[in-house]
């Protein structure tokens, strides 16, 4: 950026590198980050669309979609209230418990840096973690591919064991925060086995489970 500014501003007066980076460290609103990674499908697709329709200059399509996505956003918005809610009702309420789980990135093994690597076919080892919003306790179930898949079957296996053998005795009413993974989270295995730990097992008086969308 120092060679940009030397190239703009040629022919006037310029500062040293070290006068310009602390006048950029210091008196500009501007920051840099790593780029996003596992961004939302449908606001990508929106950002996609929309410099479509500028190019376009089609307006009124332009304008029908912004408000499609601001909708979009706010159902988003809910989901994350809703979290916030249930994190603060589960640290003074001792009959209710919200927790949030996911499926993590895989870990490629083994972890080395030898270029022969790249070539090869790497161990997946998966990871799935249940983390306790009331005191921001994790359960981490980790295991590789040759034991099991990134399924439903897996998710209810992992739950079951943290509602046996983790979750307080007290706790009557539990809220579960995940993504809308069809094959993970947002299935009929999820939702027959919720069912069969609440009026089979009579565990839990009950168990609500909310998706972002």
């Amino acid at each position: 950026m120092y060679k940009l500014y030397l190239d703009a501003y040629e022919s006037q007066n310029q500062v040293s590198y070290e006068t310009y980076r602390t006048i950029f460290n210091t008196e500009l609103n501007i920051s840099f980050g790593y780029p996003r990674t596992d961004t939302c499908s449908v606001c990508d697709e929106f950002k996609i669309k929309a410099k479509a329709l500028r190019a376009e200059g089609n307006i009124v399509e332009l304008n029908r979609l912004t408000i499609l996505n601001n909708l979009h956003k706010k159902k988003a918005q809910t989901f994350y209230d809703r979290k916030k809610n249930a994190r603060i009702k589960s640290k003074t309420d001792v009959e209710f418990q919200a927790i949030a789980m996911e499926h993590q990135k895989n870990v490629s093994l083994p972890n080395i840096t030898t270029s022969n690597v790249y070539y090869k076919r790497q161990l997946s080892m998966y990871s799935f973690n249940i983390h306790a919003l009331g005191d921001a306790s994790s359960y981490f179930y980790t295991y590789p591919e040759t034991c099991g898949r990134k399924g439903s079957d897996e998710v209810v296996s992992f739950l079951f064991q943290y509602l046996t053998n983790h979750l307080d005795s007290r706790v009557k009413h539990l809220e579960i925060f995940c993504d809308s993974a069809g094959g993970q989270n947002k299935n009929y295995t999820v939702i027959r086995f919720i069912n069969f730990v609440v009026h089979k097992m009579k565990l839990l008086d009950s168990i609500k489970i909310t998706y972002p969308i």
